[in-house]
């Protein structure tokens, strides 16, 4: 019997790179404790990433936007109104 090693889930790199985040995030939640969709005013729940989280949008800051829950979802679900609200940036290059 052939015994073979398994892929990991998440390679070492990401894995750093998601612990690096999850400090991030929890300082910046503390920072940006109210929802700023719609001068909601609910505690903020989760980091919006306007832009994604592939490569180095994860840990762009100037991406991220403090959001309720039940905000997160809303502009999931309606992205292009999102979009037109600017709660959904473009997609692209840090760069742009």
């Amino acid at each position: 019997m052939i015994r073979r090693t398994r892929i990991k889930r998440v390679s070492a790199r990401m894995s750093s790179r998601l612990r690096e985040y999850a400090k991030a995030k929890k300082v910046w939640l503390k920072a940006n404790p109210v929802c700023t969709v719609d001068n909601c005013g609910r505690p903020t729940q989760d980091v919006h990433h306007m832009r994604g989280r592939a490569g180095l949008l994860l840990l762009e800051e100037r991406w991220w936007l403090p959001v309720c829950r039940a905000h997160h979802d809303w502009i999931h679900k309606y992205p292009e109104e999102a979009r037109i609200m600017g709660w959904l940036g473009p997609w692209g290059r840090i760069d742009d």
